[in-house]
């Protein structure tokens, strides 16, 4: 787990989720040969992603779907979180993200034996 932030008055809970998360899953995968655990960046997420709503809210899966699309940048390779949204750098995003979230789909309405399988 990385380091906790302050999203202050922004609303961005679902944006730290994500990214948490799927820090989580790049590790877990492995799907780069690193040691440590990465950190991956938010503001990105608010920036580019149009599907949720920046400081007023969003959904984690709907980020999670954007990252599938377009990759997530480290957080060192994309301006630091502003608590609000900025211009989405589509370039530094296609040139620098470090990982995609492949093969992930929404199931609504699973039960608790379904999710064990």
């Amino acid at each position: 787990m990385t380091r906790p932030y302050d999203q202050g008055p922004c609303g961005a809970c679902w944006a730290f989720s994500a990214a948490s998360t799927l820090e989580s899953l790049a590790m877990i995968s492995k799907t780069e040969p690193f040691e440590e655990l990465q950190e991956y960046s938010v503001q990105q997420l608010m920036d580019c992603d149009d599907q949720n709503f920046v400081c007023e809210g969003g959904w984690m899966y709907e980020a999670y779907e954007y990252v599938q699309a377009h990759g997530i940048n480290l957080q060192k390779d994309y301006p630091p979180y502003k608590g609000r949204q900025g211009n989405c750098d589509k370039q530094q995003v296609d040139k620098k993200w470090h990982f995609k979230n492949t093969g992930m789909i929404e199931h609504d309405e699973m039960t608790n034996e379904e999710m064990k399988r």
